[in-house]
């Protein structure tokens, strides 16, 4: 059944490809059509949104080069597997994953206490040698593999932590067993090509592009408690951030 479509939104201003965009776009963020599944055909998407086909295939090219839909040929549009979009507010993987209507899941890939390295310990504000705990996680959205994670948590400040099962949340056991709430993170994404080892357990292609994100995330007096590394397959991870622009920044 078509949705009903506010006749004033081109009186106020809105055009209508952008118009058509915006309620494609919610409709995909809503989880309306779900992560694999197939858009209805485009002779009833331009019905329902009230658009052109000419203006329709704008709509969907352009999220198409978002990453948000895959065009098939001679099938039609579809929702990728497993995307996860991250926002600018700190949340554990578990929490972005439940917020947008997904089910996640981790298998812990190794667990270990060493000493820290040089650059470790500067980062963590810890002595050098000081034991940290590492931990390697395969995270999954619906089952499928999105996400290889390395965690280094610095022992002499969270003791608590040596033992606990950090399959799930490690911010939900900091704050469990440790009394810490993660506050803040300083979050640097970049890109870089699959080694045979994260290929293998991302179902991909050695050499296919990820997308990797390092983190340092500290508690509410400032702390650092975690160090990590997330390394996604690059079609299921969009990071979106609200930029602000200063007066004083004008040259």
């Amino acid at each position: 059944m078509a949705e009903a479509v506010d006749p004033g939104s081109t009186r106020r201003g809105t055009h209508p490809t952008l118009e058509a965009y915006r309620r494609l776009l919610a409709r995909l963020r809503s989880g309306t059509y779900p992560s694999g599944s197939q858009l209805p055909s485009e002779r009833q998407l331009s019905a329902e949104l009230d658009v052109s086909r000419a203006t329709l295939r704008q709509v969907l090219n352009a999220l198409s080069q978002e990453g948000l839909l895959d065009p098939v040929p001679q099938r039609g549009w579809f929702v990728p597997e497993a995307v996860l979009t991250e926002p600018n507010v700190l949340l554990s993987f578990t929490e972005l994953a439940i917020a947008q209507g997904r089910t996640p899941s981790a298998k812990v890939l190794g667990s270990r206490i060493r000493p820290a390295s040089l650059d470790e310990a500067d980062r963590l504000a810890l002595a050098p040698t000081s034991p940290i705990r590492e931990v390697e996680r395969l995270r999954l959205l619906d089952g499928v593999p999105v996400c290889v994670e390395v965690s280094r948590l610095p022992l002499a400040r969270i003791p608590e932590l040596e033992k606990v099962d950090l399959t799930d949340s490690i911010y939900a056991a900091l704050s469990e067993h440790a009394g810490r709430e993660a506050t803040r993170a300083e979050f640097v994404v970049h890109a870089g090509p699959a080694d045979e080892t994260i290929a293998e357990l991302l179902d991909t292609e050695p050499g296919a592009p990820v997308l990797i994100g390092d983190e340092r995330t500290m508690d509410a007096s400032g702390e650092p408690v975690l160090l990590g590394r997330s390394t996604y397959r690059c079609e299921a991870y969009r990071f979106e951030a609200t930029l602000y622009r200063y007066q004083d920044a004008r040259p």
